[in-house]
């Protein structure tokens, strides 16, 4: 059951994920989640570098590559960027995903954890 926001309260950074996982299919989820269990997310970056991912939506738009095609790919990223241009909380999952480099696992990074985490509930609708 999603928490109900009082006027002028922020959602968390969990709940902004949730919200923009949702433009997603289960695929590029699992994608990014494989990412981030593998070590090659780089937080810090906004490209892909030596097969490493960028930033949470980096590593989404990586994701969508090789799917119906990349036109499409290109197009679904800028009609996701939109949506998120007027959202101020989608900054939040940024500046999360910054603390996580490459190597950072679940196992040896709260950050990635806490993202394998909010993947799992995403892809599965369970909380882990």
């Amino acid at each position: 059951m999603a928490r109900i926001l009082l006027r002028g309260e922020e959602p968390t950074t969990a709940e902004t994920f949730q919200r923009v996982a949702k433009l997603y299919s289960p695929e590029e989820l699992k994608f990014a989640q494989r990412m981030l269990r593998e070590g090659r997310l780089d937080g810090g970056r906004y490209r892909a570098v030596n097969n490493n991912c960028g930033c949470f939506f980096g590593v989404m738009a990586v994701s969508r590559v090789g799917l119906p095609s990349d036109d499409d790919a290109v197009r679904r990223q800028k009609i996701v960027a939109m949506e998120l241009s007027n959202d101020g909380n989608a900054i939040l999952l940024e500046q999360f995903f910054g603390y996580i480099f490459p190597g950072d696992k679940p196992k040896n990074s709260k950050y990635a954890l806490k993202a394998d985490r909010w993947f799992t509930k995403a892809i599965t609708g369970k909380a882990v």
